[in-house]
């Protein structure tokens, strides 16, 4: 029976790196957002990105005034529309347009202003990989269960008492 033991707990263990490699080589590729511009036209702010990603995937874009002048300066715009919030915006030459007016009704002062353009993956997780995460879990506790069993039922050794201490050689 402790022949039988031993195969599965490095069965587990080969199940359980399988699962983790995997698991990490499905995970899905992170969007890239590049070449972002902005251009005032009358009282509204035009900024433009290219969104570099998986077309089927829906992202979360937001978008970020910061100054140059001030590292922590940081102003998320509200009166937002176009490439802007929960969708599928992959590709170039995406839009969005800022209603400054609305939230700065005198301007902003200065000129060190530039806008970041943030995108995050939001797909759910498919089953798929919601398995592949109990599949681990399950995997590991059934390895560890394994290892406790075939530790207590370790034999004594043929030298040893049950005290643990070994026994003296026999007399001549």
């Amino acid at each position: 029976m402790k022949m039988v033991c031993a195969p599965i707990t490095w069965g587990m263990f080969g199940l359980l790196i399988n699962t983790i490699v995997f698991a990490a080589s499905g995970s899905p590729q992170q969007a890239k957002v590049q070449n972002v511009q902005f251009i005032m036209y009358g009282y509204e702010v035009v900024i433009n990105y290219d969104l570099l990603g998986d077309p089927s995937v829906k992202y979360n874009v937001r978008l970020m005034l910061r100054r140059g002048g001030d590292p922590s300066y940081e102003y998320f715009p509200k009166s937002l529309s176009g490439d802007i919030g929960t969708g599928r915006f992959v590709g170039e030459k995406k839009q969005i347009i800022w209603a400054i007016d609305y939230e700065f009704p005198k301007g902003l002062q200065g000129n060190d202003y530039y806008f970041v353009v943030q995108a995050e993956n939001i797909e759910k997780k498919s089953d798929s990989q919601i398995l592949t995460w109990i599949g681990s879990g399950v995997a590991v506790l059934a390895a560890a269960v394994t290892y406790v069993i075939i530790l207590n039922n370790k034999p004594a050794s043929a030298n040893t008492t049950n005290s643990g201490f070994t026994i003296p050689p026999p007399r001549p």
